[in-house]
């Protein structure tokens, strides 16, 4: 049996919708009529907020700043790398007895909402930037994307085509995540490390 609505319900579902940075319609009436329906359906306010991503996405603004976190971070990166190459082209001139050890840096971990989901988003975390480094920027970008999708999504990934209801993720990548799920490693992704050696 479908949970009577009360207004301070709808109120608190349209507070978590904006949490998740939902972009929510811009008359209040299209607003308190979704938020009242999908709870009505689903009976729960955290799953009517969910449904009211799905139908309405994410603000721009906010993926925008996402997209730039990621640039930025990605420029750093590559500043990183630069940095460790010339590095590494002063330890070939100093003699092999005085070259100093460099400690390996820990790798950030990334926050990812399902555990379980960690090894697609950091599979897809390394080929966007892998697409970054061959300068396919749209790529980067689309791989960068579902990578975030998988990190945030509320539940575990078992197959592409329920990681295809996410946002941004297509049919490319979905079959990607089959791929990972059947085989355990991602093609490309082989193909992109052994051209890194």
């Amino acid at each position: 049996m479908a949970p009577k609505v009360k207004k301070s319900d709808i109120k608190e579902i349209l507070r978590l919708a904006e949490l998740k940075h939902v972009r929510l319609p811009t008359d209040e009436a299209g607003r308190l009529v979704a938020a009242a329906r999908y709870y009505k359906e689903l009976g729960d306010k955290e799953k009517a907020a969910d449904a009211l991503l799905k139908q309405f996405g994410v603000k721009k603004d906010f993926i925008k700043d996402e997209q730039e976190l990621a640039r930025d971070k990605l420029q750093k990166e590559e500043a990183e790398l630069e940095d460790e190459k010339e590095d590494a082209d002063d330890d070939e001139e100093q003699p092999k007895k005085k070259r100093a050890k460099k400690k390996k840096q820990e790798p950030q971990t990334a926050h990812v909402t399902v555990e379980k989901n960690r090894p697609l988003t950091e599979l897809f975390r390394e080929l966007a930037k892998y697409e970054f480094e061959e300068e396919n920027r749209q790529k980067g970008f689309a791989y960068q994307k579902v990578g975030t999708a998988i990190a945030e999504c509320d539940f575990e990934v078992t197959s592409g085509k329920e990681a295809m209801t996410l946002k941004g993720v297509g049919k490319s990548s979905g079959s990607k995540i089959d791929e990972y799920l059947t085989t355990g490693k991602i093609a490309k992704i082989e193909e992109a490390r052994r051209s890194r050696e």
